[in-house]
């Protein structure tokens, strides 16, 4: 409630993973293991945006073993 008050929910800071959820678990609406599993489905559901707008955004990766990349990258 604090928090809110202060922040409200509209700032970007607020819509950050884990914040929106443990203000309902604040105000009641969640117990910990409903806040703990809300946390990773949002985690999971990031990642996936995140590795779905990666594999879109970068058409010419290199994909090697590490020393390969290394010797690569040395090049620039």
């Amino acid at each position: 409630a604090f928090l809110e008050k202060k922040y409200t929910q509209a700032p970007n800071c607020m819509k950050a993973i884990g914040i929106r959820e443990v203000l309902d678990y604040f105000n009641g609406i969640y117990s910990v293991d409903e806040l703990r599993e809300k946390i990773i489905i949002n985690t999971a559901r990031l990642a996936k945006r995140q590795r779905t707008f990666n594999s879109s955004q970068f058409e010419e990766k290199i994909s090697l073993p590490f020393n390969e990349l290394r010797e690569h990258l040395t090049l620039f």
